[in-house]
């Protein structure tokens, strides 16, 4: 019962941060700092990642039969989450600003859009490496596809996105496709940790 709590928590937080975020676009800017926009977005897919989890165990999704890799399975969920983190930067920094260097990296425009595209290189690899491991090891095709697919689905938002000049509505469906992606790899990563993390209780 205490992880429907701690939800329920979350979610009450959620809205105190909320409100947080907006207020710093009340005062003296007509936008919302970009930290409290990344510190809201964050958040939200701590709760929806927990959410899902819970979900995964009153359904008795089965574990894999082998396992993969904690270390790499890992390291691929803390770079989707990462990326969304800049993603939300990106998106609460003013793109009109001059792209000047500047000490404060995470308030450049520039800075954040290259660290959030090489990132996503290292990403890339690090998938491929996993289809591979994954087939290897000759578990359900199924799941590996429609995360591939949201993989796919994503880059060709990000690309489009950021060639329309961020047009809200490439935006908003990058952010879209980014909860696609967390939500085929967090099945994943359950069906593979089902009996090793402590979250069961």
């Amino acid at each position: 019962m205490y992880k429907y709590t701690a939800i329920f928590f979350l979610v009450c937080l959620q809205g105190i941060v909320g409100w947080y975020m907006v207020e710093s676009g009340l005062v003296d800017r007509v936008d919302v700092s970009h930290y409290r926009l990344a510190t809201h977005l964050s958040l939200a897919f701590v709760i929806l990642s927990l959410t899902l989890w819970y979900i995964f165990q009153n359904l008795q999704i089965k574990s894999f039969h082998n396992k993969i890799s904690s270390s790499l399975v890992l390291s691929i969920f803390i770079l989707i989450f990462l990326q969304i983190i800049l993603g939300a930067f990106l998106a609460g920094l003013d793109s009109n600003v001059n792209l000047i260097f500047s000490l404060e990296a995470f308030s450049t425009p520039s800075i954040v859009q290259f660290i959030h595209r090489n990132i996503a290189y290292v990403l890339m690899l690090l998938v491929f490496y996993f289809n591979y491991v994954y087939i290897k090891s000759r578990l359900p095709i199924k799941p590996l596809l429609i995360f591939d697919l949201a993989i796919c689905f994503q880059i060709i938002l990000g690309v489009v996105t950021l060639l329309s000049g961020a047009k809200i509505i490439y935006a908003s469906l990058h952010q879209i496709g980014s909860i696609l992606v967390v939500s085929s790899f967090l099945f994943i990563l359950y069906k593979n940790f089902k009996t090793n993390l402590p979250l069961s209780g």
